[in-house]
């Protein structure tokens, strides 16, 4: 007597390198949400400018204007250096992407 044999199973199968990290990224880029905490900048933002001026006061707005321009100066920051990964051919940035694109724009860290 011969055993009964299982109908062969379908092999999984391997979605390309990178695939759930570009699923991230779209989902990032659809949100509206803010990604940084609004107390976690202003903490940041007082600690920085206490270091120049002792007592200084800001009101919510100037924070939250502060804010919408750092995060705006970061994503093309960012936006740069993924050109400069693109261009040598690579999916990730590295630090040295970074450096460059602050180096060719003249910003210093």
């Amino acid at each position: 007597m011969t055993p009964l044999r299982q109908p062969p199973q379908p092999k999984m199968r391997r979605r390309p390198a990178g695939t759930v990290a570009v699923r991230a990224i779209r989902k990032y880029q659809k949100n509206v949400y803010l990604l940084v905490p609004k107390t976690s900048f202003q903490r940041l933002a007082k600690e920085i400018a206490t270091d120049y001026q002792a007592r200084l006061y800001a009101c919510n707005t100037a924070t939250d204007l502060t804010k919408q321009q750092v995060v705006q100066y970061l994503v093309s920051m960012f936006q740069d250096a993924m050109r400069v990964a693109q261009h040598a051919h690579r999916e990730t940035i590295q630090p040295r992407d970074i450096a460059l694109v602050l180096r060719v724009c003249g910003d210093s860290i």
